[in-house]
């Protein structure tokens, strides 16, 4: 993923228009328009810090280095994750390994699911 679909993907999970963005970030509408659209590829040092900081993502997710959100701010974003954590945290070593046990199960069933999982010589075919 490029820095412009990085920082439009981390704008719309905010619900933030470019305006929004621009104003918390301390740089101009027109700068994140130009980003968004790759017109414009970097960014000076101190400029890119606060958009970090404004997208709540590390300045690494922005330029690639990391595919990953920092676990932070995965809590911070995500009012779910957050209680989750904070539920997690109380628990014991052996509840722990029960709760990752059942998240794994979870996982496993949803992506059973999904038909884009089946393998193509099991898809049924169209007529």
């Amino acid at each position: 993923m490029l820095l412009k679909d990085r920082i439009n993907a981390s704008r719309l999970k905010l619900g933030l228009t470019q305006k929004e963005l621009a104003s918390k970030a301390a740089i101009t509408q027109a700068t994140i328009s130009r980003l968004e659209s790759g017109d414009l590829v970097q960014l000076q040092s101190k400029s890119l810090t606060r958009l970090a900081k404004s997208l709540n993502v590390s300045i690494d997710y922005l330029v690639g280095d990391s595919d990953k959100i920092s676990n932070e701010i995965i809590i911070k974003i995500d009012p779910v994750a957050g209680a989750l954590f904070d539920i997690y945290q109380k628990l014991d070593n052996d509840l722990r390994k029960t709760v990752l046990l059942h998240a794994k199960f979870l996982l496993e069933n949803q992506q059973k699911r999904k038909p884009d999982n089946i393998p193509p010589s099991s898809k049924p075919k169209k007529a």
